[in-house]
């Protein structure tokens, strides 16, 4: 529920109080995560219980490549090889070893558990992979392999850059 305030259009401090609702509105945006150094790049990688691992600020970039079969694939530049090595090495000790790289993950849509079966299909992108993870890497790329065609992964390497 919402307080409507009285500021007092007339009153000499108008525009001292206008200022500070304008300060706690930022503020409340910066602290509610909506900042945009939050998400630089759209993608996020969590557990399968949907809890954050790592932003997609450890992603330089992504680039269209190809996986060791020759299929097309998405290659990730990690920024960020000791963490992605931390986490990767904590995943791999647990009896749900799994990683799942989203694509504008939305909280209120998205769950490894509903969308479990969308995992890898580039026409419904939010959930990328869902990896299992046998021991920590720390490697400057991860690729994201499945059955995509070379159109769907310059589609979405080209949204992962916007």
């Amino acid at each position: 529920m919402c307080d409507i305030i009285d500021i007092g259009k007339g009153s000499e401090n108008y525009m001292k109080k206008i200022r500070n609702i304008m300060v706690l509105l930022v503020l409340v945006f910066i602290i509610s995560g909506c900042s945009k150094n939050e998400n630089s790049n759209t993608i996020s990688f969590r557990d399968t219980d949907d809890n954050l691992l790592m932003s997609g600020e450890v992603v330089k970039y992504a680039e269209e490549g190809e996986d060791a079969s020759g299929n097309p694939c998405i290659v990730l530049k990690i920024s960020d090889t000791k963490k992605l090595y931390k986490i990767t090495d904590e995943i791999s000790k647990k009896e749900d070893n799994m990683i799942v790289i989203w694509y504008k993950f939305d909280a209120n849509k998205n769950s490894y558990k509903t969308n479990k079966d969308d995992c890898g299909n580039l026409e419904k992108p939010a959930c990328l992979s869902a990896a299992i993870v046998s021991q920590g890497f720390d490697s400057d790329e991860m690729l994201i392999v499945g059955s995509f065609t070379k159109e769907e992964v310059s589609n979405m390497v080209r949204l992962i850059n916007k």
